[in-house]
């Protein structure tokens, strides 16, 4: 079956980011002129994915407003002439669905997907981090995909490696590699100490994962992890000790929005990249360095 829907879920209150995210949910912090989300809907759409599920606060209509048509402005656009913008203004909904589940508290990763149940349905969908761009020549969702796919599986995760040094601070994949980058899943463990570090220095960054419906049964019985809360990765470790969960190791950068050096380490690589706006930039780097 072919995955047409994603679950991004975007509850949470972006406190790294205050007084901002007082009232412009994290998410939507601009890389020059585009949110961090848009460029998540965009891997996903160019995957073939369809329609997307929101997990939201109550509080985050913005979101909300954001994939939204705007009559009104793509009038005025029209009327002055302004194709390009109208353009880049229709590609963010056209041939899209948008849906959205409320998350009153934010209770953790599967808190948030268990939320969103009922818009998922029996369908085998997308799980997305709502802050985390990956740049690659074929999207990093759809290399999860492949893996999906390509075995069958209940689930599959991308994963990134990175020195050991580091792997303290994320969920590390214990995996037995298969062939080139694909490996079969054992169980994900949580941000643990050095000495329980995975040798395979596999790391979940930058979730994108690919799950069957019956992750729900397993997220319905999950023990609160780290902070009290439920979180997908304990749910995907007791899924693949089971025996049918897989992993590859995705090619591409990853770009972790969530605190605020690396969001500004993105926004100057990001224009950087800009035809219209690199050189005059570049040279201003130049000169304040």
């Amino acid at each position: 079956m072919k995955i047409k829907k994603a679950v991004i879920p975007v509850a949470g209150f972006g406190t790294r980011f205050l007084p901002i995210t007082k009232t412009v949910p994290k998410e939507l912090l601009p890389i020059v002129d585009k949110p961090v989300l848009q460029y998540v809907v965009d891997e996903a759409q160019e995957a073939g994915i369809k329609e997307f599920i929101f997990v939201i606060s109550p509080e985050k209509s913005a979101i909300k407003d954001y994939f939204e048509p705007y009559p009104e402005l793509e009038k005025r656009l029209k009327k002055t002439q302004k194709f390009a913008e109208l353009e880049e203004l229709k590609k963010i909904t056209k041939g899209l669905k948008f849906s959205y589940a409320i998350q009153k508290e934010p209770l953790g990763t599967g808190h948030a997907l268990l939320c969103a149940e009922k818009l998922v349905g029996k369908d085998d969908f997308a799980y997305f981090d709502g802050d985390a761009i990956i740049s690659s020549k074929v999207p990093a969702i759809k290399q999860v995909m492949e893996v999906f796919e390509k075995y069958d599986a209940d689930g599959a995760i991308g994963g990134t490696k990175v020195p050991r040094e580091h792997m303290i601070r994320y969920g590390n994949l214990l995996v037995k590699k298969i062939k080139n980058k694909h490996y079969k899943l054992d169980n994900v463990i949580e941000k643990p100490p050095f000495e329980q570090t995975s040798l395979n220095n596999l790391v979940v960054i930058g979730q994108r994962y690919v799950l069957k419906n019956k992750i729900f049964k397993i997220l319905k019985t999950q023990k609160p992890g780290v902070k009290g809360e439920i979180w997908l990765a304990d749910s995907a470790g007791r899924l693949a000790q089971e025996g049918n969960f897989y992993a590859c190791e995705m090619e591409g950068k990853i770009y972790d929005t969530g605190n605020k050096l690396e969001y500004l380490k993105t926004v100057v690589e990001f224009a950087l990249k800009r035809k219209d706006i690199n050189k005059e930039f570049k040279k201003y780097l130049q000169n304040i360095i």
